[in-house]
C-alpha cells in the first residue's frame, strides 16, 4: 500500500510531489494530461517568486523536472474511480488499482464556457479558451477577450503584442482585475474595452466573424476573426461530487489542506478559498503534503 497518491500533476500537485519524495514517502501521482494544469495556458508570469519573466509552459516543465530529479513517480493517466478500503484507498485507472493510506486531490479546475449559441460550434474554429495555445493563428488579425479578471486582461495583453486590435468585452463598466494589469490595458494602443455587455452569440460562417452583443439594452455585431473566452473556472470535482464543497463546488479544505474527510487532502484551485494563484497552488501543495506527513507519522 502507497503513502499517498497525488490526483492532478498541476503546479500544486507537483509541489506536493516534490515534497513527497524528500519526505521519502512512497507516492504516485496521476496526471490524465501534461502536467502544468492551467499553468500552460499562462502566456506571461511576472510574479513567480525567483523566476522572473517566464511563461506557464515553461515554469511548469521545470517544476516537473525537478520532481521527477528528486525521484517523483510521476504517471500519465486518467483516474477514473476512487473508493474507501481497509486501511484507506483503492484509486484506479484503465491499467492499473492502486492502494494508498491517503489521498491527495489537486485535480484544479477548467474553464467556464460562456453558453451562447455558436460556442460548441465554432470551438476551435475562432473560438478558444487559450491565449497562449492558440494566438499565434491571429496575427495581424481582430479579436475579442471576453472576461474581466486577470485572466482575461493577461490574455488581452498578451494578444495585443500579436494582434492587429483587441477588445476586451466586460459585462460591468470595471476591471476585476489588479490595478497594475489594468493600467498595463489602459496604457495599451490596440485593446478597446466594450463596458456592460455580455456576448449573445458567436457569429460565422465555417469560421467564426463576429459576435451577437447586448450593450445596456441595445443589440449591436461586432466583427472579429476569434474569441477568447476567460470567465471565470469551474472546479474539476466530477470524481469527488460527495466530498464537502462549497456553493460554486469548490472542495472543502483548511489551509493545511486537511479536508473534513478523514485521510483526504486538498490542494491547488480545486479548494475552496479567495485566492487561486500559481504561488498560491504552490504553497498549497507544500502545505498539503506536510499536512499528509503528519497525518501518515501519526497513524
Amino acid at each position: 500500500m502507497l503513502d499517498v497518491i497525488i490526483i492532478g500533476g498541476g503546479v500544486a500537485g507537483m509541489t506536493a510531489a516534490i515534497y513527497a519524495a524528500r519526505a521519502r514517502l512512497n507516492a504516485v501521482l496521476f496526471e490524465r494530461a501534461f502536467p502544468g494544469g492551467q499553468a500552460l495556458e499562462t502566456p506571461e508570469i511576472e510574479n513567480y517568486p525567483a523566476v522572473p519573466h517566464t511563461d506557464g509552459i515553461t515554469l511548469s516543465n521545470l517544476i516537473a523536472e525537478q520532481a521527477k530529479d528528486l525521484g517523483a513517480d510521476i504517471r500519465t493517466a486518467d483516474v477514473t474511480a476512487w473508493e474507501r478500503v481497509e486501511g484507506g484507498f483503492a484509486v484506479h485507472t484503465a491499467a492499473e488499482t492502486l492502494t494508498t493510506r491517503a489521498l491527495l486531490i489537486a485535480t484544479g479546475a477548467t474553464h467556464r464556457p460562456l453558453g451562447v449559441k455558436g460556442e460548441d460550434l465554432y470551438r476551435g474554429k475562432g473560438v478558444s479558451y487559450c491565449a497562449t495555445c492558440d494566438g499565434r493563428f491571429y496575427k495581424d488579425k481582430t479579436v475579442a477577450v471576453v472576461g474581466g479578471g486577470n485572466t482575461a486582461v493577461e490574455d488581452a495583453l498578451y494578444l495585443s503584442r500579436l494582434c492587429k486590435e483587441v477588445f476586451l468585452i466586460h459585462r460591468r463598466n470595471t476591471l476585476r482585475a489588479s490595478r497594475a494589469l489594468q493600467e498595463q490595458v489602459f496604457a495599451s494602443q490596440n485593446i478597446t474595452p466594450i463596458w456592460n455587455t455580455t456576448v449573445q452569440e458567436v457569429l460565422g460562417d465555417g469560421r467564426v466573424n463576429g459576435l451577437a452583443l447586448l450593450t445596456d439594452g441595445k443589440e449591436s455585431t461586432l466583427t472579429v476573426d476569434g474569441v477568447f473566452v476567460a470567465v471565470g473556472v469551474i472546479p474539476n470535482k466530477a470524481l469527488f461530487r460527495e466530498l464537502p464543497h462549497d456553493e460554486q463546488g469548490f472542495l472543502l479544505a483548511d489551509e493545511d489542506g486537511v479536508s473534513p474527510t478523514d485521510g483526504i487532502f486538498v490542494a491547488g484551485d480545486i479548494r475552496a478559498k479567495n485566492c487561486r494563484q500559481l504561488i498560491t497552488a504552490a504553497g498549497d501543495g507544500a502545505a498539503a503534503m506536510c499536512a499528509v506527513e503528519r497525518y501518515l507519522n501519526e497513524k
